[in-house]
């Protein structure tokens, strides 16, 4: 899932220079000010030198945050379009959320350790703690009271999901169960479940605080990112089998089954109102289904590479991608919206 490729000369503030937007509403959303703003042609944000794995905006939209091969995470102004803080790490970053205030942000790498940084001030908080192989996903519980993360690898053999306490800054349960890397972590919107989604095929549906845990099977192949619908009733997950599959929560049964090719999905995102579902993996190419009937909206190719990270900005009106080529990807909703899938 998580290929390298070798770090380019610039340095990320040079590649930030050719940033390409050039218009920015002044409020914490992304371009959208001006007649060329309005075109349905991405633009893009340029600050990495290597592989882009997740992207995760603050919950007031005011940043935009990227984890890179490069060991950087690049902190975006979305009003401005400029690159205000880069923070560097030992290894390469997989993953990077913020907490439901925007006050902290929480990142993992490749050397095992989980971090806490403040998004103002640019710095490290703490060290949750570290685990044996590297961090593929992070999540904060609703209450922004733990920090779940997970990853592994063969040479480590850990697979298990930590939940870490955030205000105590000390480990708070382990959930034992996957035999293989843990690709993706999420929360229920309400807090009672966590989701994790693994190289073993599978789904785990944990269910909190007692994290009494429910084994869903249906991919033919790895499983990695997963989200669950704002409403906390429904689960997506993209797999290497070339598919997307919808759950009920309650229940663990499959709702719905996409499927986008042979190629692997890597990452899936539902809209903040649940209306749409955004997929992207390693056919280049954004897919986005309306939830009501699951029909495909709009496919549109963004890259010359495989993607791996997709977001929705909370105002719900831009999409942006990212993944093997060093850069993002923005997206008006709207123009997607008039591209009706064949």
């Amino acid at each position: 899932m998580f290929p390298k490729r070798p770090a380019a000369a610039p340095s990320w503030r040079e590649r930030a220079a050719s940033f390409v937007a050039a218009c920015f509403l002044a409020a914490g959303t992304l371009p959208a000010c001006s007649a060329r703003a309005q075109a349905d042609e991405p633009r893009q944000l340029v600050g990495h030198s290597d592989n882009i794995y997740q992207l995760a905006f603050d919950p007031r939209g005011r940043w935009l945050a990227s984890a890179s091969g490069d060991h950087t995470v690049v902190l975006w102004d979305t009003a401005s379009g400029e690159p205000i803080r880069r923070w560097d790490h030992d290894a390469p970053v997989y993953t990077v959320a913020f907490d439901h205030g925007g006050t902290l942000a929480a990142t993992g790498c490749g050397d095992g350790r989980v971090v806490l940084w403040d998004p103002t001030r640019g710095c490290v908080v703490s060290e949750l703690g570290r685990q044996a192989g590297p961090v593929y996903c992070v999540a904060w519980s609703p209450d922004g009271a733990l920090v779940a993360a997970a990853g592994g690898d063969a040479e480590s053999g850990d697979y298990r999901c930590r939940l870490w306490s955030v205000e105590r800054r000390c480990l708070s349960h382990e959930l034992a169960g996957h035999t293989r890397a843990v690709y993706g972590v999420a929360f229920s919107g309400d807090g009672k479940f966590l989701a994790t989604t693994s190289g073993d095929k599978s789904i785990r549906l944990w269910a909190l605080p007692g994290a009494e845990m429910r084994a869903i099977t249906g991919h033919a192949s790895d499983v990695y990112r997963c989200a669950f619908s704002p409403d906390g009733t429904r689960l997506a997950t993209a797999s290497q089998d070339g598919s997307i599959c919808v759950w009920n929560v309650t229940d663990g049964a499959k709702l719905t089954h996409l499927r986008v090719g042979e190629d692997p999905v890597y990452a899936v995102a539902f809209s903040k109102d649940g209306t749409f579902l955004a997929g992207v993996g390693a056919d280049q190419q954004l897919r986005l289904w309306d939830t009501g009937r699951w029909s495909a909206e709009a496919v549109r190719r963004v890259s010359r590479a495989s993607l791996y990270a997709v977001a929705f900005a909370p105002d719900g009106a831009t999409l942006v991608v990212a993944g093997e080529e060093p850069r993002i990807t923005i997206i008006p909703l709207n123009s997607l919206a008039r591209m009706k899938a064949p």
